[in-house]
């Protein structure tokens, strides 16, 4: 009886094996995968690589990105690009809303680009320290992900300029990653994880997947200070897309109600 037990323990080791190995060689495999790319604002684009959503715009004579998928040779970036008339070499900014690696996979196709990384994340970008929280640390250790150098760490709330009048404004909004940021362009603000829409509501982080989730809130009770004068028109985020067209500040309004009730 005991060598029958064995041996069917070593055979489910053996399928549950042959189950992750047959998983990894599809995240592989699909992780190049494209949606179609579509205009999200006026002249703000987004294409779908896989699971990550990544936008990319004109600005003066060069191309901004914000976040960079989780393909490492950039194939539907490339497809983002293409529907700008622009290539790698024109891409002057790349905004990191996190250092997690299916936002940051497609980093360095871009060698003349400033790579912007909020400072508490830069460690985890050079995996000179782990990737918090567990799941993308090991999900990014199965799919090879590479490290990387953020050339422009930011710290605190700066505006950026980009071409010709036109600045990004980096907000510092811990939580989700201890150097998460979101970036307001063009009244879009892209928020990587630090928000997500789901039935049509703007929600926090996913706390399992966040390594401090009180931080996430806290940075969401900010946004109005930390934004100031300047108006949201429109949120992107980094898996669920956008919210409609003029619904961002109603959709905000109702965010932080919720969070100040409890």
């Amino acid at each position: 009886m005991r060598n029958v037990a064995r041996s069917a323990a070593i055979a489910l080791t053996l399928l549950a094996a042959l189950g992750a190995s047959v998983l990894l060689a599809v995240l592989r495999e699909r992780r190049a995968g494209s949606s179609a790319v579509e205009e999200v604002a006026p002249g703000i684009y987004h294409v779908r690589n896989f699971l990550s959503d990544v936008y990319g715009a004109r600005a003066g004579g060069g191309v901004l990105l914000f976040d960079a998928g989780m393909d490492p040779e950039g194939h539907a970036i490339d497809e983002l690009l293409r529907a700008l008339g622009a290539t790698r070499e024109q891409v002057t900014h790349v905004f990191l809303s996190h250092a997690h690696f299916d936002h940051v996979a497609a980093v360095r196709l871009f060698p003349r680009a400033r790579i912007h990384l909020g400072n508490g994340d830069v460690g985890m970008a050079a995996h000179s320290e782990p990737v918090r929280p567990l799941t993308p640390r090991l999900m990014g250790a199965l799919l090879g992900s590479a490290p990387l150098e953020a050339n422009d760490p930011l710290e605190g709330r700066q505006r950026i300029e980009v071409g010709g009048a036109e600045r990004v404004l980096a907000l510092p909004f811990p939580g989700h990653t201890p150097g998460s940021y979101v970036y307001l362009f063009r009244h879009v603000l892209f928020t990587g994880d630090s928000l997500r829409i789901d039935g049509g509501k703007l929600l926090p982080a996913a706390p399992e997947h966040s390594v401090d989730p009180v931080a996430n809130r806290t940075s969401i009770s900010r946004l109005p200070f930390l934004l100031g004068y300047e108006r949201i028109e429109q949120v992107c985020t980094g898996h669920m897309w956008c919210t409609p067209a003029g619904s961002a500040q109603a959709l905000l309004g109702e965010l932080l109600g919720s969070l100040h009730a409890r």
